[in-house]
């Protein structure tokens, strides 16, 4: 059974990486859980602060797990990214659910965007190729991306996504 139930996640994993299209329903924790192993390799892991979903599991949402995680850390690489030179970097991660929706926050304390306008260019000489695929991915999955500056310094970069038509709440996964 548990050779079976691994090759099964392996399977679903390669089908989301290969295949845009690919979509399950998951908790959002799930995608945020996902999300978080993945940072936890990062030698700057340190500087980002999470504020998850309170209780269990969370709302339920369909989506491509291996991509919209990826476009979570394009998020959090480029707050990390903007923080540098601050004398005290800071990047955080909120989880909130909204009016039928569930949304992702990326916040930081760097310079904010300002003339940029909206966040399609970085300041550090990247091409911006990560912040389309942000776009790409929240499009995909029915969502929206905003930007914004935060008063007193810094930004905020949300996904916001609509929760699955089955229901807000999943049960306990087993």
């Amino acid at each position: 059974e548990r050779i079976a139930a691994a090759a099964a996640t392996m399977n679903t994993m390669i089908s989301e990486i290969l295949y845009a299209n690919v979509r399950r329903r998951c908790p959002a924790s799930e995608v945020l859980e996902y999300t978080l192993s993945q940072l936890s390799a990062l030698s700057w892991k340190g500087i980002v602060t999470v504020r998850p979903f309170p209780g269990e599991g969370g709302p339920v949402i369909h989506v491509n797990l291996v991509r919209l995680s990826r476009a979570l850390m394009n998020l959090l690489d480029n707050a990390r990214r903007a923080t540098e030179g601050t004398d005290s970097p800071k990047v955080t991660l909120e989880t909130r659910i909204g009016d039928r929706v569930v949304e992702f926050e990326v916040t930081d304390n760097g310079p904010g965007f300002g003339p940029r306008g909206g966040g399609e260019k970085s300041g550090w000489g990247s091409t911006g190729i990560g912040l389309a695929f942000v776009r790409e991915v929240s499009d995909a999955h029915g969502g929206t991306l905003s930007f914004r500056d935060l008063p007193g310094g810094g930004a905020a970069v949300c996904i916001s996504l609509p929760l699955d038509k089955a229901g807000g709440k999943t049960e306990a996964q087993p």
